[in-house]
């Protein structure tokens, strides 16, 4: 059987396929667990020294740390399991209270995207914590 459809149809397709999976993948790659710090004041960064005194309290609570360091004027600590985050928010949270400053300690999720992917923008999906307003209302019936 013959392709009956022109070169450049069949090239856009092929063309839109490929830009629809590399903008998929970086869901392919699953967060990380981890502990985000930053200041209680707007517009400062994280200290080094937060940094130092936070990895050394981990450390001193044998907590494994996957990574850390300043991201966006923010200290983030990666870890391997859940249960190490929130072991680590606590530890973290009363070395930071020792230091004098004020600090947020929260937990989040890194994404692990690789870096070429998110130079070409593409990130993963967020899922919403809250359903949508028409959802809110299905349920309300």
């Amino acid at each position: 059987m013959l392709n009956r459809y022109p070169l450049w149809k069949n090239a856009l397709i092929v063309l839109v396929l490929a830009l629809g999976a590399i903008y998929a993948a970086p869901n392919l790659f699953p967060p990380d667990f981890a502990v985000q710090v930053s200041r209680e004041e707007t517009g400062t960064e994280a200290s080094p020294a937060a940094l130092s005194a936070a990895r050394e309290a981990l450390r001193e609570a044998n907590l494994a740390v996957k990574s850390s360091g300043i991201e966006s004027g923010k200290l983030l600590f990666r870890f391997f399991d859940a249960d190490t985050q929130l072991s680590a928010k606590s530890v973290v949270e009363r070395r930071l209270h020792d230091l004098g400053q004020d600090y947020i300690v929260a937990l989040n999720s890194a994404p692990t995207t690789p870096d070429w992917l998110a130079s070409l923008g593409a990130e993963p999906m967020h899922r919403h914590t809250q359903p949508a307003t028409w959802e809110r209302s299905i349920l309300c019936l």
